[in-house]
Order: C-alpha cells, then sequence, then structure tokens
C-alpha cells in the first residue's frame, strides 16, 4: 500500500497520478496503515477531532469493498453528525477557522490565494460545512458530501436565503474553475493566481482572476468591497459562541 502510495504521488515528467497524505489517517503516523471497521470506529468515538468530523463529511468508497466501505460511513454517521449541540464543538468550530486564516503567511495571499484567501474556496467549504455540522444531527436532509449540493439543501430547507445560496454557488464555481486551469498549467497542487514573473514562465494569462478583480457575481467576495466585507463579516459571527448559535441552528 505504501507503495503504491508513493507511485501514485510521484512527480515524473508526465505528471502525476494523485496527492495521498497517510498521516490522515486514525492515530495518524502512529497508527497501523490498515484497521479493522470496529477498530476504526472506537477511534473516531473516542479521539475524534472535530476536524475530522468536517473532513468526514466529504468521505465516500472508491475502491475496494464498496460495501465495507458503506458500513464504515453509516457507523461514522452518529460522530460526524451529533443529535446535540455540543458547545464544544462551537469553540472547535471557531478555532478551526482562525487556525485557517493563520495560514495565510503574506497579506499578498490574502488576494492571490483562490484557496485560503478571505472569500475563498475554503471559507465557503467551511461556511457550509459548519451548518451541516451544527444541524445534520436533527436535520439528516442537509447532509451532502458535495459543496454546491449543500448550498442547495440548506437553501431549500430555509437554513441560508436563496440569494445568499446563489452568490456563494457560483463564486465557488468560478474560483475553482480558475484553480483549475492553475493547476493543469503548473501541473501541480497550486492554488495562488501566478504573479507577473510566473505568468512570463509559464506563457499564462491569470491577470484578470485575482480575489479583487473577479466578475460578478465573484466580485462580492473580493476582499476590497463593501459586499466582501458583508459576507466576511458573515464569516466572522462564526467565531462567536452566542451569535454562532443564532445564525446556525434552527429549532426543529
Amino acid at each position: 500500500a505504501e507503495r503504491i502510495t508513493r507511485a501514485m504521488g510521484e512527480v515524473t515528467e508526465e505528471g502525476f497520478v494523485f496527492r495521498t497524505d497517510l498521516r490522515l489517517r486514525p492515530l495518524g503516523r502512529n497508527g497501523p496503515l490498515v484497521q479493522s471497521l470496529n477498530s476504526a470506529l472506537l477511534y473516531y468515538e473516542s479521539w475524534g477531532q472535530c476536524w475530522e468530523r468536517s473532513a468526514l463529511i466529504k468521505a465516500r468508497p472508491v475502491a475496494g469493498d464498496r460495501e465495507l466501505g458503506g458500513r464504515l460511513l453509516r457507523g461514522l454517521e452518529p460522530f460526524i453528525y451529533r443529535r446535540y449541540l455540543d458547545f464544544t464543538t462551537v469553540e472547535e468550530l471557531r478555532h478551526m477557522k482562525m487556525r485557517i486564516e493563520q495560514e495565510l503567511l503574506t497579506p499578498s495571499e490574502q488576494v492571490r490565494n483562490l484557496k485560503l484567501g478571505r472569500g475563498g474556496i475554503r471559507e465557503i467549504e467551511f461556511f457550509t460545512q459548519a451548518l451541516q455540522l451544527v444541524n445534520g444531527g436533527y436535520e439528516s436532509r442537509i447532509r451532502d458530501r458535495n459543496t454546491l449540493r449543500g448550498l442547495e439543501l440548506l437553501a431549500h430547507y430555509n437554513f441560508i436565503p436563496p440569494q445568499e445560496k446563489e452568490r456563494l454557488n457560483q463564486a465557488y464555481r468560478f474560483l475553482r474553475d480558475v484553480e483549475h486551469k492553475i493547476q493543469m498549467v503548473q501541473e501541480a497542487q497550486a492554488h495562488s493566481i501566478p504573479n507577473e514573473d510566473e505568468q512570463e514562465r509559464t506563457s499564462s494569462d491569470f491577470s484578470c482572476a485575482t480575489l479583487e478583480n473577479i466578475p460578478e457575481p465573484c466580485a462580492r467576495l473580493s476582499t476590497g468591497s463593501s459586499t466582501g466585507r458583508k459576507k466576511r463579516s458573515r464569516q466572522r459571527r462564526l467565531q462567536d459562541q452566542e451569535n454562532f448559535g443564532k445564525i446556525s441552528i434552527r429549532k426543529s
């Protein structure tokens, strides 16, 4: 398994297949590469963290015994989607958002980084998953591993306004499209708009795709626009424990 993983991630003149990080398994480097179903469920039940709940929203079986994979995901549902509001979870979500922001190393990355920049891909995913984690325990109909379908369900069941869903939907599609083009050109897991020197080296032009110069409706996520500031203000409310409950929890 380790050899296959290395082969998939090895960069050759023809590129690479997949980037796989085995450290994300239960117990990380200290855990066995392959675990039994009961062992995996026991780990998440006993030591699972909030970021793992968020990551597992998107989990799906892709190879091997699909039936076993389905049993694992069904067994993990009570861990991912809790039926009660745990204020420890609220606090963990708040800190997880703060850690995401701290990944930005320079001010320029706040504009150029499509994934981690303010109003970028990660913020839209965080916004969607936070609402699913907190409310998905009692409202199973909003559970979905796909971010765009998740936004659709959140709007359909009145967790967010339809116009907000539409803005986030279009912005997410645009940002992902630009990100994919960058990665195809650079043949790497890149997320930042190339600067002028990098564009010259790759003969590519992404000058129109910075987070401060993107077409409507994505410009609403711009770090410089008033609507972008309003959108970021909605994200900041996730950092306040009292307000988090007000915007994220609907009485059943």
